[in-house]
């Protein structure tokens, strides 16, 4: 199992198959699933509006809530989006990609009256330890929070943290814009 232009690895089975690929499949679906709603928001120009009725309407698919928070976002309305988040995170409490759109939120909003590092900081905390800090996304987001929180030498480590785990996975992109974000926390 893996990568034919690596090294051979040992033998794989049941829940160390998860631990060694789960990562990486996690990080390829969420990286296609962000490619699409950028493109879907693009073409199919889906108002937030729609995606609220289909919310109200009680769709169970957490892609929902979360298209709306990004459609609201692309709206300039952050405040609703968190509002959104919140709620999303709150009926579905064991879901990790909601409290990680939250806490990303939370943590990188320009209002500052929607920006709350301490809260985004309680979620990525929470993340983290739930995607077994192996997550640069999420390493990312603890990194984001704990700079809104203005403790810059954590956030520089979580960064550090982050763009180490891109690169094991084989993400240099994403590896090189934490290195960009993790640079502006040094110079403070």
């Amino acid at each position: 199992l893996g990568d034919t232009d690596a090294p051979y690895g040992p033998g794989s089975g049941g829940s160390v198959t998860l631990a060694s690929i789960g990562p990486a499949v996690r990080l390829a679906a969420h990286e296609v699933r962000e490619k699409l709603l950028a493109a879907a928001g693009g073409i199919l120009e889906m108002p937030a509006a729609e995606l609220r009725l289909a919310m109200n309407a009680g769709a169970k698919d957490l892609e929902v809530p979360n298209a709306l928070a990004f459609a609201l976002v692309q709206q300039n309305e952050p405040a609703e989006a968190s509002r959104v988040l919140a709620q999303a995170a709150a009926d579905h409490p064991d879901n990790v990609n909601v409290k990680h759109n939250l806490a990303r939120l939370l943590a990188t909003a320009a209002d500052p009256r929607v920006r709350d590092g301490a809260r985004a900081l309680q979620l990525a905390l929470e993340v983290c330890e739930r995607t077994g800090n192996r997550d640069p996304r999420a390493l990312d987001t603890l990194s984001a929070a704990y700079a809104a929180e203005g403790r810059f030498d954590l956030a520089r480590e979580a960064a550090s943290r982050a763009a180490a785990r891109a690169r094991e996975l084989g993400d240099a992109e994403t590896a090189a814009a934490i290195d960009r974000r993790a640079r502006s926390y040094a110079r403070r």
